[in-house]
């Protein structure tokens, strides 16, 4: 069996695909009028036609389609144009890419339709929202109005979006969008709550009345422990594969300092157990209180 020849088939093989595919990134051009308004009617609906515009030329070259949705009345561009492709700073080709303000319109038009609707909301819980994404109290909140709120704000944006072009999941932050409190997923209507209020009012009533919380990040159980103390702390995932992750709550003491608190039962174990630990340059260090 002849392996070298083997080899150079299979070298040449590749060096014809690499070839091929910077010819097609240097012969790429941007889209015409047609294909520009068939890739408006395939993402937003059917619309009609009222100018272009081209500007610049070869691979700064823009053509801009200007259109109006049927059914909305909204008028609005989508622009072809070429970026490059390349790594470590040098470019291969170009390739051509769309972009338009369409969405950006569209959630202002869903936002004057709902807008008493979403007024009444603001009024009932005391929120505001950012843009049609997150759902924001001003102070702390239980978790049955949170869920609550971001249901009915979801509802009300379903009820108008007849594109089905709005967020597929919204945010809900609370004490100045400083504290997030959970995610809801609009097509399952499922409500995931962080439980952040267990760790801050446990860090309060246990560590640290004065302490302030910072931010949570994701993060490995092995941050804190070895192998063996993880399958000590959580022996029904003994078999599992990989490391636990979960949320790390970071804070600060009244004296300055940082410290982190964790959820066993967020990375596995059974039941709410938390863990304080000294965020040194050392490694994390639990705190013994």
């Amino acid at each position: 069996m002849n392996f070298k020849g083997r080899s150079v088939a299979r070298i040449m093989a590749v060096s014809l695909l690499l070839i091929s595919a910077v010819f097609m990134l240097c012969s790429c051009k941007v889209s015409n009028k047609k294909a520009i308004i068939r890739y408006a009617k395939e993402k937003y609906g059917d619309c009609e036609f009222i100018s272009e515009e081209r500007e610049g030329s070869g691979n700064k070259e823009k053509h801009t389609v200007y259109l109006r949705d049927k059914d909305t009345g909204i008028e609005y561009k989508v622009t072809s144009s070429l970026i490059s492709v390349g790594l470590d700073g040098t470019v291969f080709g170009y390739s051509e890419h769309k972009s338009s303000d369409f969405v950006e319109k569209y959630y202002a038009f869903i936002e004057d339709e709902a807008r008493e609707e979403l007024s009444a909301l603001k009024k009932k819980y005391g929120i505001t929202f950012d843009g049609l994404n997150n759902v924001l109290f001003p102070d702390r909140v239980s978790n049955e109005d949170a869920e609550n709120a971001v249901k009915e704000f979801s509802d009300i944006l379903k009820e108008h979006d007849n594109k089905g072009l709005c967020p597929e999941n919204h945010l809900v932050y609370a004490e100045n969008k400083k504290v997030y409190i959970g995610n809801y997923l609009v097509a399952e209507e499922i409500w995931e709550a962080s439980g952040i209020y267990i760790i801050i009012d446990y860090v309060h009533e246990h560590y640290d009345a004065d302490a302030k919380y910072l931010n949570a990040i994701s993060g490995p159980l092995n941050m804190f422990y070895g192998p063996e103390e993880i399958d000590r702390l959580i022996p029904d995932q003994a078999d599992r594969e990989g490391v636990p992750t979960a949320k790390v709550y970071y804070f600060k003491d009244k004296n300055g300092n940082r410290f982190v608190a964790i959820d066993l039962k967020e990375f596995g174990a059974k039941a709410t157990d938390v863990r304080l630990f000294r965020d040194k340059a050392s490694g994390m260090e639990e705190i013994k209180y």
